[in-house]
């Protein structure tokens, strides 16, 4: 029997393996951060956005201790990759853009203040769209 979602879903989380108690803890200590990256949207969008070879030695600068080597690094920010979804630049600018309308709001109920935040969330759609539509340039490696 067929799942048709089947492509619509992530693939199992990276892991390291079990053979030893240092594998076993890296593995741990590799699920308990991307479930950690998952809450936080704007780490997950800034930590992609920012790219392979910065992920790459943050990585293993921290998971030093428990051995962890380039290419686990590579599987665990390829499914960074994943959850962060297309365009994760327009998607950080959206997700800053409505936490700065609601700290706005909390407080001012003016409806001049919600025009505003209307017109500005317009304007950086409108600028999304605009990015979109420019031809890029695709490197093959």
């Amino acid at each position: 029997m067929s799942d048709a979602l089947r492509s619509s879903r992530l693939p199992d989380l990276p892991n390291a393996g079990y053979r030893t108690r240092a594998e076993k803890e890296l593995s741990d200590a590799v699920m308990f951060l991307i479930r950690g990256m998952e809450r936080d949207r704007l780490l997950l969008l800034e930590t992609v956005i920012q790219g392979r070879a910065t992920w790459r030695q943050r990585f293993t600068k921290a998971f030093r201790a428990i051995k962890a080597d380039d290419d686990l690094a590579d599987a665990v920010y390829g499914y960074l990759v994943l959850l962060a979804g297309p365009d994760p630049v327009a998607q950080k600018a959206r997700l800053e853009l409505l936490a700065g309308q609601q700290a706005i709001t909390s407080w001012d109920k003016r409806l001049a203040t919600k025009l505003r935040l209307a017109k500005n969330h317009k304007e950086l759609e409108m600028d999304i769209v605009r990015e979109s539509l420019k031809p890029r340039r695709i490197y093959s490696s």
